[in-house]
């Protein structure tokens, strides 16, 4: 806590977040109309992103006005919640000198403090990811209604940040297998429809939305192609994204104009070229896989 107070204090002034950029900028601007009313969007370039960051901070934008300080305050103790979740998840594990020494590694963790302190959405996936895994450990052989509860709480991770669905949907799946080896097959199957049941339940309405202003199924948000582009094509060099500005348009000139009108097809495109680039020089993607992992690791 003292941490995050310190820390807060020494960037009240620094134009990075007192001004929001890029990414943060625009999660700013949808979050501002969202406060104002404008909950649906606007038309396809309001799927390119995953739309449930924007209507929390919108969300709080209509209670205090669009105040990126509030936003910051409330990253902040989100920040202090998963420390805390944390040491609960480490002591559960492995017992309580794990639990202690995780949480204190994350309270000191110097990256967590900057996206806390950008209106980007680590610090609430982070704090999600952290939930669910230990409701997850405690839900067990529960009835339909836990695993239910426990499949809504995770479309709204995925629906914060999609990439949340690769580690847990391997976690939810390991816990529905354990919790169900001493048990009947009808109830593993029950579970396991509890749990699909309570995922739709969050993240249907997000799919009818973008299916509404683009007129196709884009499942949370379209930014998945480009994304894996961005980290597989044979511009990326495994430890930056695409910069803005010329760079920026300097890519997206290489998208046929008819195919960046329809997000869905856009989103296709980029993965298939991002497969033909690594089939075409298939050394230099291995490279940058190792590449990838030593920074992960470092």
């Amino acid at each position: 806590f003292l941490y995050r107070i310190a820390y807060g204090l020494s960037i009240r002034s620094n134009p990075l977040f007192v001004q929001p950029v890029i990414d943060a900028a625009q999660n700013h601007a949808w979050a501002v109309r969202i406060a104002h009313g404008c909950v649906l969007g606007n038309g396809p370039d309001d799927v390119f992103k995953p739309p449930l960051y924007p209507a929390l901070v919108g969300l709080l934008y209509a209670l205090v006005g669009p105040k990126v300080g509030a936003v910051q305050i409330a990253q902040f103790l989100l920040g202090i919640l998963s420390c805390l979740l944390t040491v609960l998840l480490g002591a559960r594990l492995f017992g309580p000198f794990v639990g202690i020494t995780a949480g204190l590694f994350s309270a000191l963790y110097a990256p967590y403090l900057f996206f806390e302190g950008q209106l980007l959405s680590p610090a609430w996936s982070i704090f999600l990811n952290l939930v669910i895994v230990l409701l997850g450990l405690a839900v067990g052989p529960r009835g339909p209604l836990a695993w239910a509860s426990l499949g809504a709480l995770t479309g709204i991770a995925i629906g914060v940040r999609p990439d949340a669905l690769l580690g847990l949907g391997a976690f939810l799946v390991h816990r529905l297998v354990r919790s169900s080896k001493s048990e009947a097959t009808g109830t593993t199957w029950k579970r396991s429809v509890a749990l699909g049941v309570g995922l739709l339940l969050t993240l249907t309405p997000v799919g009818v939305r973008n299916y509404v202003l683009t007129h196709s199924f884009i499942f949370v948000s379209s930014n998945a192609g480009i994304n894996f582009y961005t980290g597989n094509g044979l511009e990326a060099d495994g430890v930056s994204a695409i910069p803005p500005g010329l760079a920026w348009s300097h890519t997206l000139s290489k998208v046929p104009e008819d195919v960046l009108l329809r997000p869905a097809v856009a989103s296709r495109w980029w993965f298939a070229r991002t497969l033909s680039d690594i089939r075409q020089d298939a050394v230099r993607w291995i490279r940058l896989i190792v590449r990838k992992a030593f920074a992960f690791w470092n």
